[in-house]
């Protein structure tokens, strides 16, 4: 494959992944973010900043029963750090914990939310999800959001309902790394499915 070919094929596929609201990009956010709250802090978050009565997300490796993205309020702080969810209160490690706020005002696109507090039947089976902005109705009561239906099509909730969990949305200042390996075939080869060589090129997402 010449060098220019290449080169028009890497401009294309950055041009696709800078897209602020590209499905394979935000898709890419959700699927990390699901995966980070299943283990424990890799930074611990300073415990100074733990404010008893916030708003905290669990993570990691919890008690059975305790779902990974359950949002909870916390208490007094001492030897250990007590949550109060709905049903239940924990003494849990700081590595186990995100401070989270309440989602607020004009949500931007492309934010990712956590889903709490939904107490319907279908609601239940949202709660401890990761969606995507892609709206919010005119009185900013509610927003749409993609990713947490089964079904892959938008969720109209209330703000009340989604939080803002500040470790997944400010990690390393707002960028996110992306990988694409490119494979070309050699045409020489008459074997189908046959590849020659290949190239991985790294993009920044602000």
């Amino acid at each position: 494959m010449r060098a220019e070919e290449l080169y028009s094929r890497a401009c294309t596929v950055h041009a696709v992944l800078c897209e602020p609201l590209h499905p394979f990009l935000t898709c890419i956010h959700r699927k990390l973010a699901t995966v980070r709250l299943r283990l424990l802090a890799d930074k611990l978050e300073d415990v100074d900043q733990f404010i008893p009565g916030s708003l905290v997300v669990l993570r990691g490796g919890l008690p059975e029963g305790v779902a990974s993205g359950s949002v909870g309020m916390l208490g007094a702080i001492a030897n250990s750090c007590p949550v109060h969810l709905p049903d239940r209160e924990l003494q849990v490690h700081a590595a186990n914990l995100s401070t989270a706020r309440q989602l607020e005002g004009p949500p931007e696109l492309g934010q990712l939310v956590l889903v709490h507090g939904l107490r319907s039947k279908s609601g239940l089976s949202l709660n401890g999800r990761i969606g995507t902005v892609e709206g919010s109705s005119s009185d900013g009561g509610s927003v749409s959001v993609r990713g947490v239906l089964s079904c892959g099509g938008l969720a109209n909730l209330p703000c009340k309902n989604l939080c803002i969990v500040n470790s997944l949305n400010g990690a390393s200042g707002g960028k996110t790394l992306i990988f694409v390996t490119l494979r070309y075939r050699d045409s020489s080869r008459q074997t189908p499915g046959s590849e020659s060589g290949g190239e991985t090129l790294m993009f920044v997402n602000n």
